[in-house]
């Protein structure tokens, strides 16, 4: 209900129909998987706290932009940003987690980020319906801009990479090979390992079919 009542919104705000109304999805999408190789090299280089920052002030000015458009255009640019904000956030949580815990938690954490930001997609809805009726969607969506703000501001003041600036734990208990050699260097250092090729394969068999359901008909 909550998402039939936005749409109907974005279709008087924006004055298009379905079909172009499809395109915020795609393009919030998109940008996030296309950012996901880049997010990964950004928290190994400037650290998880800063990388989330980033991310959420991304989001943040997605958001004012989404508030403040009254075209099409504007629109997806601040769908966009948002989507680049998002990659910045899941990598990263994961990163802080990896970081403070111990690897045998590795699997459990990563499944309860999953489960908490599916939840909380969903429990929003609620107090998102209730805003968009009662303050419309210029306030709600600078709100939702504003609180992202002081995530970031907080993400940047209190949270820290980890303890005593340790480096990440990795799965067999070894440091992860530290290159310096460029992208393309790091990417073959990662790939090279086995857990990755099988965390790549997995993801990509079960959450295709997944995502493709939830962002077309959910």
């Amino acid at each position: 209900e909550a998402e039939f009542f936005l749409e109907v919104l974005a279709q008087r705000r924006y004055h298009v129909g379905d079909g172009a109304l499809s395109a915020f999805t795609a393009v919030q999408l998109g940008v996030y998987l296309a950012m996901q190789v880049p997010v990964g090299l950004a928290a190994d280089r400037i650290g998880p706290r800063r990388s989330l920052a980033t991310g959420m002030a991304a989001i943040a000015a997605g958001e004012a932009i989404f508030a403040l458009s009254g075209t099409l255009g504007p629109g997806l640019a601040g769908r966009a940003l948002i989507g680049l904000g998002d990659a910045f956030v899941f990598i990263n949580v994961l990163r802080v987690a990896h970081t403070w815990f111990e690897p045998r938690r590795a699997a459990v954490l990563t499944a309860l980020t999953s489960l908490l930001g599916a939840l909380g997609q969903l429990l929003t809805t609620v107090p998102a319906h209730l805003a968009l009726d009662r303050l419309g969607w210029t306030a709600t969506f600078a709100g939702a801009a504003g609180l992202t703000a002081l995530l970031a501001a907080g993400a940047l003041g209190v949270l820290r990479d980890g303890p005593g600036g340790a480096a990440a734990h990795d799965d067999a208990g070894d440091a992860a090979p530290v290159v310096h050699d460029g992208m393309l260097a790091t990417l073959r250092a990662a790939w090279s390992q086995d857990r990755t090729r099988l965390g790549f394969w997995a993801h990509f068999g079960l959450m295709t079919p997944f995502v493709t359901m939830t962002a077309l008909w959910g």
